[in-house]
């Protein structure tokens, strides 16, 4: 962006434990798809971890990260995924449960940033199928608040990808949400289109 450059790393302490830290600076506006915030150029220092247990009990995901953006504001993010080890009707379909949180040091109005906080759990089912030249994934989920500004809500989602020729890959994503921000009803989605070529 102009004369800035955005760079991001990763390692993982253990092979034992599947802990990963992860830390760099980040182009805030277009990470938080908000068109003012990419006009005043904000960009934020981001440092976090991921991890994902599985086992018998099913597999559990937690992903934590911490932003401090140069407008003197900063943001914590985390989200919690819970995958039960059954299938639900066929064994495409699995169900998901989860928990997600955002706090921010004070309301800004160039991108969503919940001084009050914002506290959300969530249910869902996610399915994916694939061939050995396509692959398709979709999921759906239901919201309820917890705590903060925080309301009902819904999601759903639906990628796929085709591999045409031997080095080509072409696919789609799309996703759609309608929840509560700000006190407010919000809507939002997006459709992103892709093509690769491997080398």
């Amino acid at each position: 962006l102009g004369d800035r450059v955005y760079l991001m790393g990763s390692f993982q302490p253990s092979k034992r434990v599947p802990v990963r830290l992860h830390a760099g600076n980040v182009n805030w506006g277009q990470m938080v798809f908000n068109a003012r915030a990419l006009d005043e150029r904000l960009s934020a220092v981001n440092v976090g971890l991921s991890a994902n247990f599985d086992g018998r009990a099913g597999r559990l995901g937690v992903l934590a990260d911490h932003y401090q953006i140069d407008d003197g504001n900063n943001m914590q993010t985390a989200l919690v995924r819970y995958t039960p080890p059954f299938k639900l009707i066929s064994r495409h379909l699995r169900p998901v449960l989860g928990i997600e949180h955002r706090k921010a040091r004070h309301n800004s109005p160039s991108y969503w940033s919940p001084e009050q906080g914002y506290g959300a759990a969530f249910a869902g089912i996610e399915g994916d199928w694939s061939d050995d030249r396509w692959s398709l994934a979709a999921s759906v989920q239901r919201g309820w608040r917890l705590y903060g500004e925080a309301g009902a809500s819904w999601g759903a989602s639906l990628s796929g990808s085709y591999d045409f020729g031997q080095n080509w890959t072409a696919g789609a994503r799309a996703w759609v949400v309608r929840n509560r921000r700000e006190d407010a009803p919000y809507r939002g989605g997006a459709i992103t289109l892709f093509i690769e070529h491997r080398w």
